[in-house]
């Protein structure tokens, strides 16, 4: 199980990640990594370094049930210390499966692209997995249309983008027409940044005119504007 709202599952054969940009500041999984500091894998010195759990590899093996799963929520699977063996072991590891959805969500889309499609990249299969999600995190608008280009770029069947932390007001309308899904939620945890519903209305309004699927994640939430409260998901 899960607290990530709209998955039933999250597998992490890979952890660890760095700083990338202000979406990073209150990371949720550096912060679990820290409390988890010698356990369970995870390096005593310093919890939250790119590192491999092959113990964790057969996860997958025990659902009889189709899952939608995130792949790797304690890190960046496309992070540049992650190594091109592990992600191809991954890469397997998905496309045997194919009754569950695996959703991959990186802040490094460049990398991704390069990876999967530049000249016949060693992950070039996984763009034409109808069970594999590839997605980007924007949590303003300048880091939209940064990185939104690089995962358009990809010729994947299944493109989302998660708005979360929402940092501020974010136009998503020149890309919508080629993405699958849409994402969104506050910033949670301590020192969390605030954030304005009337951006999160907006931005549904936005999906909802090119009938893309929004879930906003925090729905439950007891102050949650009713607009925010109907949340769609795609598989």
């Amino acid at each position: 199980m899960t607290k990530i709202e709209y998955v039933d599952e999250t597998w992490n054969p890979i952890t660890g990640c760095s700083w990338i940009s202000e979406g990073c500041d209150n990371c949720y999984a550096e912060r679990m990594a820290k409390r988890l500091a010698g356990r369970f894998g995870y390096p005593k010195d310093n919890p939250f370094w790119v590192t491999w759990h092959e113990e964790n590899l057969r996860k997958p093996l025990s659902w009889k049930k189709p899952r939608n799963v995130f792949v790797c929520s304690m890190g960046d699977f496309f992070h540049n210390k992650v190594k091109i063996e592990w992600q191809v072991i991954i890469a397997d590891i998905m496309r045997r499966f194919l009754m569950h959805n695996f959703l991959l969500l990186t802040k490094r889309p460049c990398i991704a692209m390069r990876k999967i499609m530049m000249n016949g990249g060693p992950l070039i299969r996984l763009a034409d997995l109808e069970n594999v999600w590839i997605g980007t995190t924007c949590e303003n608008q300048h880091w939209a249309d940064n990185r939104l280009p690089h995962l358009l770029a990809i010729d994947s069947p299944r493109r989302w983008v998660s708005v979360e932390p929402m940092l501020g007001q974010v136009d998503l309308g020149k890309y919508l027409e080629r993405l699958e899904w849409v994402v969104c939620g506050p910033e949670t945890g301590p020192g969390a940044r605030p954030m304005d519903f009337e951006w999160a209305i907006r931005l549904k309004e936005q999906c909802r005119n090119f009938n893309v699927p929004f879930f906003y994640k925090k729905y439950q939430e007891k102050n949650t504007p009713d607009e925010l409260k109907v949340t769609e998901v795609p598989f």
